[in-house]
């Protein structure tokens, strides 16, 4: 996508990213270089969709009780 490649060397914040459509999103925008803060209260997203990012420093999870 057009979209993606122009993000490269961003840094990014997506909401409910643990979603599973939302950590789709961050897969593809961490493979292109990006650095990404999820912020999600894992009401309806899973920490599975996002938990293989939090090993390295690209990715964040911000963890909320809303």
């Amino acid at each position: 996508m057009v979209v993606f490649n122009s993000l490269s060397e961003s840094n990014i914040l997506i909401t409910g990213g643990a979603g599973f459509i939302a950590s789709h999103v961050v897969d593809r925008l961490v493979e292109v270089g990006n650095e990404v803060t999820v912020f999600d209260n894992l009401s309806s997203g899973r920490m599975e969709f996002i938990e293989h990012h939090l090993d390295n420093t690209t990715a964040q999870l911000i963890k909320d009780r809303c």
